[in-house]
């Protein structure tokens, strides 16, 4: 018993040690096969349509639209087929991301029900069900205690070396024309935006950051990455999320490099960073009087105006139309489906602004918009228990908490000036495999305890000897 219990504690992975144990519980072709899955659906997200970067991607003709159902139904065999091959493992992973991620799920689904455009809805909700699929893939097989960012920080890296080399040779194709005059020219790079190459871009100077801060990847890939990444960010012009990078960016150098006496204070460091990131979200909506004096440092920063590019004007007509419905919403991805002269959106937003914004420009006010006030309750608990596993996971594998940490105020920072939360696009798969890799990680962590507790003997159940009579 004493052999066992020594082994059993020697297994135990140490805090604060990143890659201590990389063994990886299944070398089997399928978890190659589930990456690709993810590689080919972050292609599928990152680069539009038949690569005709000239035409307004909310005009799909019929053919691109057939293109995009056959490419999904693609991913959704494949998906449902691995899911299939583990089935009680998937399972066991998804009950365990927790039940508000859960609830969350299942009320998308049934906003369908109510929705002002219930294909529209069911579609979006078929694409979100296919993404998660797919991330349970990545986690039931080729598992081990680094394999988020084994599988992210690739597929990111290869799609920015890309933009910059297509930028390079066809630059009237990544390279967009200015939006209001006096500014100048931005980057798409593969993407179909700045704000969306912005969004992988910072993506990939978090990952690289971290890799370097964690000793996981060598000084001088990390420094290359980081620098590939941070320059498309510039290229881009994605004040905002050149911003949030920066902000996360310092958490991890403060979280990883500091003292190891400072570790103790890191979740309350944490929780104040989110109490922060809320007062300025409330002082970006304006829903607090007073707290416009928070935004002056950061309009300095970021070289904007309090309107963020006439952001306030979108969001004060978003919540024109959510004053129609506001605790359910008009249905999950239904409003900006088809905005053609006598939908809502168009009438809303065409009028006012003389052209088609395509997103609420607001990761929370989206959320209301089509799913109400009820979705955004939901919401808010999905992420604070996100917050609350990754910072219990602090106690036993310190460096990987981090990486989640970051991944989620990244996404908490963008969401006030982008739609982000159930959006389909890059930046949801890449957190949406953070949250399922979380709940695997948990699993794991419930599975030891219970080896442990089966292993040594609770001391309370031992009988001392009797002591002898004198």
């Amino acid at each position: 018993m004493e052999r066992l219990t020594r082994t059993a504690r020697g297994s135990r992975l140490p805090p604060g040690r990143a890659g201590s144990n990389l063994r990886r519980l299944d070398n089997s072709p399928l978890a190659r096969v589930a990456v690709w899955l993810i590689w080919l659906i972050t292609a599928r997200l990152i680069i539009p349509g038949f690569f005709d970067y000239k035409v307004d991607i909310t005009e799909a003709t019929k053919s691109e639209e057939l293109y995009n159902k056959i490419i999904w139904l693609v991913f959704a065999c494949g998906s449902v087929w691995i899911f299939s091959l583990r089935m009680d493992m998937a399972v066991r992973v998804l009950r365990a991301s927790g039940a508000p991620f859960l609830a969350l799920l299942l009320y998308t689904a049934c906003s369908v029900l109510w929705s002002m455009d219930a294909v529209a809805s069911l579609s979006r909700f078929f694409h979100l069900v296919v993404i998660v699929l797919a991330c349970l893939g990545v986690t039931i097989f080729g598992w081990h205690e680094r394999r988020f960012q084994e599988v992210v920080r690739p597929v990111i890296t290869f799609f920015l070396l890309g933009s910059l080399i297509f930028g390079l040779v066809a630059p009237d194709l990544a390279i967009q024309e200015p939006v209001y005059p006096h500014t100048e020219y931005y980057w798409g790079g593969l993407t179909i935006g700045k704000n969306a190459l912005g969004a992988i871009a910072s993506t990939g100077v978090i990952f690289w950051v971290h890799g370097w801060a964690s000793r996981e990847v060598k000084p001088f890939a990390a420094a290359c990455g980081a620098a590939l990444s941070f320059t498309l960010i510039m290229l881009a012009r994605a004040a905002t999320y050149m911003l949030s990078t920066i902000l996360v960016c310092v958490l991890l150098l403060l979280v990883l490099r500091s003292a190891r006496g400072m570790r103790r204070y890191m979740p309350y460091i944490i929780v104040g960073f989110v109490v922060l990131t809320a007062l300025y979200g409330l002082a970006v909506l304006r829903v607090v009087p007073g707290l416009d004096v928070l935004l002056t440092p950061i309009t300095a920063l970021s070289g904007r105006d309090t309107t963020f590019t006439n952001r306030a004007l979108i969001w004060q007509i978003a919540f024109e139309h959510i004053g129609l419905n506001p605790m359910l919403g008009t249905g999950y991805g239904a409003f900006w489906a088809n905005v053609q002269p006598g939908t809502p959106a168009y009438e809303f937003f065409v009028p006012r602004m003389f052209f088609n914004p395509g997103e609420c420009h607001d990761g929370y006010i989206e959320i209301i918009n089509d799913l109400g006030y009820v979705g955004l309750l939901l919401l808010f608990g999905y992420l604070w228990s996100y917050l609350s596993r990754a910072i219990r996971l602090l106690k036993t594998n310190y460096t990987q908490a981090t990486l989640y940490l970051a991944v989620l105020f990244q996404q908490l920072l963008s969401g006030l000036t982008e739609s982000n939360w159930l959006w389909i696009d890059a930046e949801m798969l890449i957190f949406t495999l953070a949250t399922i890799c979380l709940a695997r990680h948990q699993l794991d962590m419930r599975s030891s305890q219970r080896v442990r507790a089966s292993i040594v003997p609770d001391s309370r159940a031992v009988s001392l000897p009797a002591r002898s009579r004198r």
